[in-house]
């Protein structure tokens, strides 16, 4: 080794061998004999190796197994192994400043001290048990400064933070203690964020007097997420020095022992410490290791013995150490910064100690280590121990920090507002930050000359440089584009882009996997000689005096490299900082640094960034995993101008996209959609001119336009696929309009403001202004649509799903037999779900009858998928027109006089006269036309309270279940609802106009059902609703029989699987038994079964058979005696385990999410569709 240790000269040489044998073995396996648990609980290990009694035994023991354990004989370089023996054998020098060391103690333990005795209750994560990190912070610092640094990024979480904030960044405590009052009534109007995640700047003096400036970087409570965003920073901060900037600037990072083990992303960070795209000359780690993790042990925390060992995947070295040795930390604290000057290398601490309270000061930790905390208890403060032991009176000492602190806190609650700590640097001064307003826009074209010799410049390489074919065939497109003889493509565009702004001065840098090649083999950015794998990037060589580039493939790693990007953007405002995923779909391995940080920050901590996130999106077959960046997550995230979401569709679009964002002075990150497929297609290319002559354009208009009457508003793909098809039509009645920027979208298109704020709305509404004629815009929404239902509620629904489901009906119904007499002209009230639905499907396409179908269902729009009823239609009616048959529609109230005048209108133009209405209207409420009063049904028993037994949807439990009696009001008001008097109106409406045939017929759908569900169905609300419904029935049979030779009935259909139905406690148990039962007896029916035996048998001249009080029963299957038998028999059986096997509560599912177009078969549920689809108002 480099040195002898002390008492180990003048011996011979086979001593000697014998000496380092022993020594070596200390080296390798002395760590685990330190003694390193203040408490003691730790208790340090005997190996083997290390039974030896001979002095030079004794003299190594003394060294590696005291207080501080080096574990550094796993690093590969023996000149590293070396130095550090060296460091640890060397004879003792001069102690160290103890009086400063006990200073600092006494202050890190007062300060916590202070805010206990103040702010009771409240959390502060208290650095106590472990205050010798502030000495151990104070010595690192001032041993860097001493080889050169003048700046230390330092990232840390919550434990200690506000005392390192005051002691090491140099806060005011009055500050501190000011944001503990309260003070402030405007903090409780949102932004900002706890005081122990916010960041601060300042500047420490070190001993000898050097100044560094100390910059302790914001982070959330996702432990570690900070880190490499700080590293990003000190890379960032060393970019901006000439020369090697990581002589100067110092990253130093704390770990909590449980996240320095559990958390992946710390693993990413520390790989990427020796990668020439993100180094940072070394990084010093220390482990604020509590030797507990909230209430968890060690034992539950790592598999390890100690919490550090994951660092030992690399070639760094580890000193763990006892946290009450002060001047051993501090030793260790020197060792650690003079190796990382030395090698340029990363370095751990493990500083042990405790946790002198709870988690945090709220939180009782005797619950769960009781004895831990038994002994913590009497364990008195580490200054007064270490004071004790070096003979120290720091009575002085205290009462001047004490009388420090009581002054300050008197500053403080005088205070009427919340301090403001500014941590921008002087560099961000030129930059905005904020809500957007249009004089930050640019223009961001670029001289056709320049861009040429950029072209010229992009395509060349050394001579003798053997570049492979396809990229020589590559440059050539490339300079003919540069030339302007060939439409320039996206990997070309960008590279402009690029080469402009380095020209401009403005750095650039775009890191990610696979980047310099691009993933779809697009930009090329490195040239790779064929023969020496040498490479050359023609865009460092544009010009001597051109801005830095750098374009690197970054490890396989999303959110370290995002937040490293990040970082680097908060530090460089003037570069062009972008990280490009290699799917879009992987960005969500980096969602803590999205939601926390990019999203987040400039809110919560005032911290604004430009970074760019590149995330290639469509769907072009690959599978769920290669298709999507999940625009509408990004959108979710997107509110008061926090962010830019946008995907722009021609490669000219993305030029003046990636310059507006490098030379706009505001600020914000930026997520670019960028295309796969679309990287090479004609129609995205542009002509050189776009690029000499546009901006970037918020909305993109079709150039060529005329007898315009509907624009389509489109983002991305889907506007060159529409384009595409029309031209196929030759269809000049439609335009698309591209949309590049897809946030602050509004909530309605109507409610675009005539001079709205935001740069897309404007230039939406000025096209809408310029298509006068135009009477309807569409957003082109193309989205993968998942299912999402709580209990009996289904928020959403899927159109594929229900135009499959249409299409099998209208199978069934083609499949009737001929009949004399079947209704030609049919009017059906509650058209477009259920028994309506199928009734209209089967009269039109069983009997080839003209339709006309009175429904109120959500339309789509940008935030929310239309109703199933809504999709269900728009299939209908497009099936209608390609078979040639009328199927028109209402989409409006029912109950209102207005829907009725609307339908009498299109029966008399359309279909007088009817022969056969269908009242199959169900809702929850209604406004009475004459009264205007609102009625609302509800579904509960009469008289007395019902208890039975039904399915909890969400949890698949069977539960008891019981329902109050409803009022007298609620009676009535459910007869409003559901009873006949809306039917009688309709047909009264429809007689007074003249539009019934002779022979005209009227039919009410109901139920009745087994008795088992009579309490809360037919002797309850509902039933007393449908008695009601069958009096009217009677009623018109008397009114139409004389008069039209016509007829009223009621008929009693089958129970099926509805929203309604499900609602309904008991019958979703009753349904999954039914299905189950009716299944293996091969009786099983849904609506359109029904309807077609009901058709068959309906004519106009035909006698039907009626049960005794004259309702017409297609429910005769359900409620045959075997049936309900063997209902009965296993209805006492079922309980939650047994659910599925005695009952067809899978088929229930899957019936119920089949009726808003889910789990059907055929349906490839991770592909797109487009979701706003146009239903015209009438046909």
């Amino acid at each position: 080794m480099a040195e002898v240790a002390p008492g180990a000269a003048a011996i011979s040489s086979e001593s000697a061998e014998r000496r380092e044998r022993i020594f070596d073995r200390f080296r390798r396996w002395g760590y685990l004999a330190a003694r390193l648990d203040p408490l003691g609980f730790l208790r340090p290990a005997s190996p083997a190796e290390l039974d030896d009694t001979t002095p030079w035994s004794s003299e190594a023991r003394a060294i590696y197994c005291g207080t501080i354990g080096a574990e550094f004989m796993h690093i590969a370089d023996p000149q590293r192994r070396e130095w550090i023996a060296a460091r640890m054998e060397r004879s003792p020098g001069a102690k160290p400043d103890q009086q400063r060391i006990l200073e600092r103690l006494i202050r890190a333990e007062l300060f916590e001290q202070t805010l206990q005795a103040r702010f009771v209750g409240t959390k502060r994560y208290s650095l106590e048990g472990l205050a010798v990190l502030i000495p151990l912070l104070d010595h690192i610092v001032g041993t860097g400064a001493a080889s050169g640094i003048d700046q230390m990024v330092l990232a840390m979480s919550h434990r200690g933070r506000l005392n390192v904030m005051v002691h090491i960044v140099g806060r005011p405590p009055a500050e501190i203690f000011a944001d503990f009052e309260d003070v402030d009534p405007r903090s409780v109007l949102g932004g900002g964020d706890v005081k122990y995640h916010v960041g601060a700047t300042g500047d420490y003096r070190t001993t000898t007097g050097h100044a560094v400036e100390v910059h302790l970087v914001s982070n959330p409570s996702h432990l570690e997420a900070v880190d490499p965003v700080s590293m990003g920073r000190a890379r960032a901060k060393q970019a901006r020095i000439s020369g090697q900037g990581w002589q100067r600037v110092l990253p130093v990072t704390l770990h909590g022992d449980a996240a320095f083990a559990g958390q992946g992303i710390w693993a990413e960070t520390l790989n990427m410490g020796n990668l020439s795209a993100y180094t940072v000359g070394g990084t010093i780690h220390i482990i604020v290791n509590n030797l507990l993790g909230f209430t968890t042990p060690p034992v539950e925390l790592h598999s390890s013995p100690f919490a550090s060992d994951l660092a030992k995947r690399q070639s760094i070295p580890i000193f763990h150490v006892n946290g009450e040795d002060p001047d051993a930390v501090v030793s260790v604290a020197e060792i650690a910064a003079d190796y990382r000057a030395q090698f340029s290398s990363d370095v751990v601490i493990d500083l042990i100690g405790f946790r002198r309270h709870g988690h945090s000061e709220v939180d009782d930790p005797t619950i769960t280590q009781p004895r831990l905390y038994a002994r913590i208890k009497d364990h008195p403060p580490l200054w007064q121990i270490y004071a004790g032991q070096n003979g120290f009176d720091a009575a002085s000492t205290v009462t001047q920090v004490r009388g420090e602190f009581d002054e300050s806190f008197a500053i403080a609650s005088r205070a009427t507002e919340k301090p403001v700590h500014h941590q921008l640097p002087s560099y961000w001064e030129r930059y905005e930050r904020g809500c957007y307003d249009p004089k930050y826009e640019v223009n961001t074209d670029a001289d056709a000359a320049r861009l040429t010799e950029i072209a010229t410049a992009l395509t060349r390489y050394p001579d003798g440089f053997a570049i492979h074919p396809k990229v020589k065939r590559l440059l050539e497109q490339r300079l003919e584009m540069g030339r302007g003889s060939r439409p320039v493509d996206y990997g070309m565009a960008e590279a402009l882009a690029f080469g402009t702004l380095l020209l401009e001065g403005i750095p650039v840098r775009l890191t990610g996997q696979d980047t310099r090649r691009g993933t779809f083999n697009q930009r090329h950015a490195a040239l790779i000689d064929t023969q020496t794998e040498g490479e050359y990037v023609p865009l460092e060589h544009l010009a001597s005096s051109q801005a830095r580039c750098e374009i690197c493939n970054s490890p396989l790693s999303e959110a370290a490299v995002l937040g490293f990007e990040y970082g680097y953007s908060r530090d460089y405002p003037e570069a062009l900082v972008a990280w490009e995923a290699q799917f879009g779909d992987f960005a969500n391995g980096a969602q803590v640094i999205i939601d926390q940080f990019i999203s987040a920050a400039e809110d919560k901590w005032d911290l604004p960034s430009g970074v760019v996130l590149l995330l290639p999106h469509g769907y072009e077959g690959q599978g769920p995993e290669h298709s999507s960046a999940r625009i509408e997550r990004f959108l979710q995230l997107a509110a008061e101008d926090n962010l830019q979401v946008c995907q722009p569709s021609t490669a000219a679009q993305y030029f003046h996209l990636l310059r507006r964002q490098a030379l706009r002075s505001w600020r914000k990150p930026l997520v670019v959609f960028t295309p796969k497929s679309m990287l090479r297609r004609p129609e995205s290319a542009s002509a050189l001119a776009d690029f000499a002559e546009m901006r970037f354009l918020n909305v993109v208009p079709e150039r060529e336009i005329q007898d315009v009457r509907r624009m389509l508003i489109c983002t991305g793909k889907i506007g060159h696929e529409l384009r595409a098809e029309r031209k196929r039509r030759g269809d000049t009645e439609l335009t698309n309009s591209n949309k590049r920027r897809c946030s602050r979208w509004p909530s309605r298109l109507q409610k675009i403001n005539p001079a709205p704020r935001s740069p897309q709305l404007a230039g939406l509404a000025g096209q809408l202004a310029a298509l006068a004629v135009a009477y309807r815009s569409v957003y082109m929404s193309r989205q993968v649509i998942k299912r999402r239902s709580r209990g009996f509620i289904c928020v959403n629904a899927h159109p594929e799903g229900c135009r499959l489901n249409v299409e099998r009906q209208i199978v069934i119904a083609e499949q009737a037999p001929p009949r004399e007499g079947a209704p030609r002209n049919v009017l059906v009230i509650g058209a477009s779900t259920g028994y309506g639905l199928a009734s209209r499907i089967a009269a039109g396409w069983g009997y080839g009858a003209r339709t006309l179908g009175v429904f109120f269902e959500r339309p789509p729009d940008e935030e929310k998928t239309a109703t199933a009823g809504y999709y269900n239609t728009v299939a209908l009616d497009q099936r209608a027109r390609r078979d040639g048959l009328l199927a028109a529609h209402i989409n409006g109230d029912a109950f209102s006089d207005e829907c009725k005048r609307e339908a009498i209108e299109i029966v008399r133009r359309e279909l007088a006269p009817l022969d056969l209405i269908i009242y199959s209207l169900a809702s929850p409420k209604r406004a009475h036309p004459r009264t205007g009063v609102i009625h609302n049904s509800v579904l509960k028993p009469i008289g007395q309270s019902y208890s039975d037994r039904t399915i909890e949807l969400d949890s698949e439990k069977v539960v008891s279940v019981t329902l109050p009696p409803a009022s007298e009001k609620e009676i009535a008001d459910t007869v409003a609802v559901m009873g006949g008097d809306d039917w009688r109106i309709w047909i009264d409406a429809l007689a007074q106009e003249g539009l019934l045939a002779p022979g005209v017929s009227t039919l009410a759908y109901s139920y009745i059902g087994p008795e088992m569900t009579w309490p809360i169905y037919r002797d309850g609300t509902i039933g007393r609703a449908k008695n009601d419904l069958e009096q009217s029935a009677r009623s018109l049979d008397a009114f139409l029989s004389p008069k039209f030779g016509g007829r009223a009935l009621i008929c009693v259909n089958k129970a099926v699987v509805t929203q309604a139905s499900a609602a309904i406690p008991v019958v979703p148990l009753y349904l999954s038994l039914l299905i189950k039962v009716m299944t293996e007896k091969r009786l099983e029916e849904g609506p359109i079964e029904q309807m077609r035996r009901l058709f068959a048998d309906f004519g106009t001249n035909t006698d039907l058979e009626t049960d005794e009080t004259g309702r017409l029963r297609l429910d005769d299957r359900e409620m045959r005696t075997d049936v309900q038998t063997e209902i009965a028999r296993l209805w006492p059986q079922v309980t939650t385990e047994n659910l599925r096997s005695l009952t067809d509560f899978a088929g229930f599912q899957r019936q119920f999410r089949n009726l808003f177009g889910f789990d059907v078969e055929g349906v490839d549920y991770e592909r797109p569709v487009e979701t706003n689809i146009e239903l015209p108002s009438e046909r």
